[in-house]
């Protein structure tokens, strides 16, 4: 995401009086962000508006870089650091590139519930392609080309994440049965091996976020020859 596009969501949670409980920087690995500092800044308005607001980021801890990013993180974001040590590779994971839709017990499941995410973890999703039911369902939507990010945050409405739950979670390993299956090497069902194959030789291109004008982050989308690949 770029300042500019915080900068939008931001300003429209202001103005739609949104109290947030809780924001949380996450990734992939907030910390590598080249911009954070002034995202943070940009979130610093909103703790203003908001005081009651938690924010928090979320990190592995792994590397010379998030160390050093870490130590100058301010004091009002928490730090979730989850402490993963480099060359340590026996993490077990769940089974997320496995699609329910590939199953033959999951794949007439009503998807537009959604799964224990949706409650259990995180909330919406705020992303540089738009609004999202959870971040799992922004990866799906990143890899299997879906242009279906909420381009604004009044248009976030239950009838619209649902209606992003039908197309996305088909294809989320969070959403099937058997979800103690932990696994130490990856596993790929068939619809994420033809959408990785596909991926391969053209990466989808997704709407942007709309970024306030004349900020730092504009020009960073503008000056680069593909910001959606």
């Amino acid at each position: 995401m770029t300042v500019g596009q915080l900068e939008t969501i931001v300003s429209e949670a202001i103005d739609l009086k949104y109290y947030w409980n809780a924001i949380i920087l996450t990734g992939g690995e907030p910390t590598l962000h080249p911009q954070l500092f002034e995202l943070l800044e940009v979130l610093k308005k909103y703790k203003n508006f908001n005081p009651g607001c938690q924010f928090r980021l979320e990190t592995n801890g792994a590397g010379g870089p998030t160390q050093a990013v870490l130590k100058k993180i301010p004091d009002w974001i928490a730090v979730c650091n989850s402490e993963k040590k480099e060359g340590k590779d026996d993490y077990a994971f769940l089974t997320y590139q496995v699609a329910p839709v590939d199953m033959p017990a999951d794949r007439s499941a009503d998807f537009s519930k959604g799964c224990f995410v949706l409650s259990e973890c995180y909330g919406l999703c705020a992303t540089m392609f738009g609004y999202y039911p959870c971040s799992p369902c922004m990866n799906v939507a990143r890899v299997f080309g879906s242009d279906i990010g909420i381009q604004k945050l009044s248009k976030v409405t239950e009838k619209a994440l649902r209606g992003q739950m039908k197309i996305l979670c088909q294809y989320c390993g969070f959403f099937k049965r058997g979800l103690e299956e932990r696994v130490l090497a990856e596993k790929v069902s068939r619809s994420w091996k033809k959408a990785f194959e596909e991926y391969g030789k053209q990466k989808p291109v997704l709407s942007l976020y709309p970024a306030i004008e004349n900020s730092p982050g504009r020009a960073e989308i503008s000056s680069r020859e593909d910001p959606r690949r």
